[in-house]
């Protein structure tokens, strides 16, 4: 499955990983081990090869549309809405400035919707970083 994939397709499936794309998101980019890349994808892409029920044709149209999810909704941007500027900074590669404009209003609304949604109801989340 691995195969299937170009070299940026591979970057965005080792970011689902929350601990990878921190760390890569980050001026600390040189303390990635050299095969944190490929681990990270690995285990992305055994988590929808088995989900799938080990069909390779499945699985690769499960992660296709999981990547096609996080482009359209911008999910790297619901991920550090809170964070500060360094971060932010990391996550708009290969945007010209009207993208990056329009990623902070975006950034501000998913901030927005969270903090609203906080009040309404309590919300608990876990992370194994």
């Amino acid at each position: 499955l691995l195969m299937e994939f170009n070299e940026t397709e591979i970057n965005e499936i080792a970011c689902v990983s929350y601990a990878y794309w921190i760390i890569s998101s980050t001026k600390t980019k040189d303390r990635i081990p050299d095969n944190a890349q490929r681990i990270s994808v690995l285990k992305e892409i055994r988590r929808h090869y088995v989900g799938e029920g080990r069909n390779f044709n499945n699985a690769l149209d499960a992660i296709r549309e999981a990547l096609e999810y996080r482009r359209k909704y911008r999910f790297n941007i619901v991920r550090s809405c809170f964070d500060d500027d360094e971060r932010a900074e990391g996550n708009n590669n290969n945007k010209d400035d009207k993208d990056d404009e329009d990623d902070e209003d975006l950034a501000v609304k998913y901030k927005r919707l969270i903090l609203d949604d906080l009040e309404r109801q309590p919300m608990v989340v876990c992370s194994s970083v």
